[in-house]
């Protein structure tokens, strides 16, 4: 049978909800890749020429950087500075103060042993501090666990 109805077209969005798309999600999107590429379009890339210096072939590279004063805190009232064991803390300053002269610029690695007392540490940190010295790095040297 055939329909006498007139044809309006199809139906509109508020006629039948299901039908429609929502197109809100969409537009956020376009707007946030529209900022986006905005945005990135303008910045201009500066590029600055590094002149590194060339070597030869098999040469190994040069190190300028000194090694660091190691100085080791033993629970058992030892000092060992440089891998050479110290007994008082006056001969520790002064081997201190002899590296200070030889190396002014140079840098310090205390590594006290987990059960010290605090005060030993904090004496040498205000000694150092005391030479204005402000290279020191203080680490924990801890042994790995055994399962």
């Amino acid at each position: 049978m055939i329909s006498t109805r007139p044809f309006h077209g199809l139906p509109s969005p508020e006629s039948d909800p299901e039908n429609s798309i929502d197109l809100t999600s969409l537009l956020d999107v376009m707007f946030i890749l529209l900022i986006f590429f905005i945005l990135t379009a303008g910045i201009t890339h500066i590029y600055t020429e590094i002149n590194l210096p060339q070597t030869t072939e098999g040469a190994p590279p040069v190190s300028t950087l000194d090694e660091p004063l190691l100085i080791e805190i033993h629970a058992s009232d030892n000092w060992i500075i440089a891998g050479k064991p110290v007994a008082k803390f006056e001969d520790l300053k002064t081997a201190i103060i002899e590296f200070r002269k030889t190396k002014p610029e140079g840098e310090y690695v205390i590594a006290p042993e987990n059960n010290i007392e605090i005060n030993r540490l904090l004496s040498l940190l205000n000694f150092m501090a005391s030479l204005e010295i402000d290279k020191v790095q203080v680490i924990s040297v801890t042994e790995p666990t055994r399962p």
